[in-house]
């Protein structure tokens, strides 16, 4: 069991939903990078796969049933959030990173308290980081960058932030 989780039930709760979240976050990882979008039928697949998951393991494990409303919650009013500001500002975020943030979300928030702010952390960093990056290589505020594999990254890096001991 990794020593940040309360429980092995929640240690197997993130892994399955992890699992999940993989399946479809490297494809639309990958398509991101190559395509600068992200397609509605992924980006709406791992939202669903992610919260159905989530919720008939909770249904296996009644232990964790208030962790999965808890994240799930939270990716409804976080989802809102980014598609919001997605609509009012739609050259910062596209409306494909709106799409896959609740199903991150989900994910973070199933990691608990350490992993949600290590995420928020990866985002932010790992976001600044790529946005240097992409303005000194082409010297431009203008240019695209995949901001969809930061997003789908984040409960990964926000795992691993917190195994450090970093949150």
């Amino acid at each position: 069991m990794i020593s940040i989780f309360d429980s092995a039930d929640t240690t197997a709760l993130f892994a399955i939903v992890a699992l999940t979240h993989l399946t479809f976050a490297i494809p639309l990882s990958y398509i991101d990078i190559r395509e600068h979008r992200l397609p509605n039928k992924l980006t709406l697949a791992i939202t669903g796969a992610v919260t159905c998951t989530a919720a008939v393991t909770a249904l296996m494990i009644p232990a964790v049933e208030k962790r999965v409303l808890g994240a799930c919650a939270m990716a409804v009013i976080v989802g809102a959030l980014v598609f919001v500001f997605a609509l009012l500002s739609p050259g910062s975020i596209g409306m494909g990173d709106a799409k896959v943030t609740p199903a991150t979300v989900v994910l973070a928030g199933l990691g608990g308290i350490p992993v949600l702010l290590g995420s928020l952390a990866w985002i932010c960093g790992t976001g600044a980081l790529a946005a240097l990056w992409v303005l000194v290589r082409t010297r431009s505020t203008k240019a695209r960058f995949a901001f969809g594999p930061i997003i789908l990254s984040a409960p990964y890096g926000g795992l691993g932030l917190a195994i450090l001991g970093l949150f």
